[in-house]
């Protein structure tokens, strides 16, 4: 199956029970992120009873085209790490990681916030204890409030997801660390006339509400053109990932300050990355 691919994210918004089904069977669909934590306030037997429902959707597709993962909302307080720990307990209540799931996201957006330092101190915590526990990094959602405080230090993070590309190489994130670009959000671009359908990407999923979330995986700031590449992005070449193993059998080493490795770049066709140029810059523009 050629790109471009779509992963939709979901909370209990959704509904008790979503139709995991109809999104593992829409075309060119290749996954899904549920919402499994806020703050160490809100963690949901909604959570808790998808999280195996999304892997058991993707059927024998698991793992090689068809993906798993999850984000935290985050708060100010408490402390970023704090908030990794209630979410990675979060997942092992609901059955834990497996060979399919890839890096949970640190969801950062919101009022609360009110400065650099405070966004950078509390970001750097989470993405420490989650690479420290798991082995893995884990994917950054943000847009506004990450430009509207000028957060230039990565925090720990790699890659992003966020509905603003082109928008915050200003502060540091050129659009090659974007992974997956949420180009529908809110119901936004659900008129049939808007970019996304003019451009060929699905403004939803049958079976599912409007207003769902939908992103296109990214790599080096164009779509996907495999699902190798989609894997590769996602996951990292090389990808050993700590699963099966509850919280107090991992590594409780202090956190590295060190990065992690960038995953070797594959090249594509010259006409296949023309194309991906072509579309993903139709259709990059502001949700928010």
């Amino acid at each position: 199956m050629a790109g471009p691919y779509f992963i939709v994210d979901l909370s209990a918004w959704e509904g008790t029970r979503p139709n995991f089904d109809a999104i593992a069977a829409a075309p060119n669909h290749v996954g899904c992120i549920i919402k499994a934590t806020q703050g160490v306030s809100y963690s949901p037997s909604w959570f808790t009873e998808n999280w195996p429902r999304v892997r058991v959707a993707g059927g024998e597709r698991y793992g090689s085209s068809w993906f798993r993962s999850c984000y935290h909302y985050a708060e100010p307080t408490p402390s970023g790490a704090a908030q990794a720990d209630y979410l990675l307990r979060a997942v092992d209540r609901a059955g834990g990681w497996g060979p399919g799931d890839f890096p949970p996201a640190w969801d950062l957006e919101g009022p609360k916030w009110t400065s650099r330092q405070q966004i950078v101190d509390v970001s750097s915590q989470f993405s420490e204890r989650i690479r420290q526990q798991i082995g893995r990094a884990p994917i950054l959602y943000t847009g506004s409030v990450w430009r509207k405080f000028n957060v230039t230090e990565k925090a720990g993070f790699t890659k992003m997801w966020t509905p603003h590309m082109d928008n915050m190489a200003r502060v540091g994130w050129l659009n090659e660390s974007i992974v997956l670009h949420q180009y529908v959000g809110d119901g936004k671009y659900w008129n049939p006339a808007g970019k996304p359908a003019k451009l060929g990407y699905p403004t939803s999923v049958p079976g599912l509400s409007a207003k769902v979330d939908m992103n296109v995986v990214m790599d080096r700031g164009v779509p996907a053109a495999s699902i190798e590449r989609v894997y590769a992005v996602l996951f990292g070449n090389g990808y050993a990932p700590a699963i099966d193993r509850p919280m107090a059998d991992r590594p409780t080493a202090a956190p590295s300050r060190g990065g992690v490795s960038v995953p070797v770049i594959l090249g594509v066709g010259a006409g296949l990355l023309a194309l991906g140029i072509l579309i993903a810059s139709a259709g990059r523009d502001e949700l928010v």
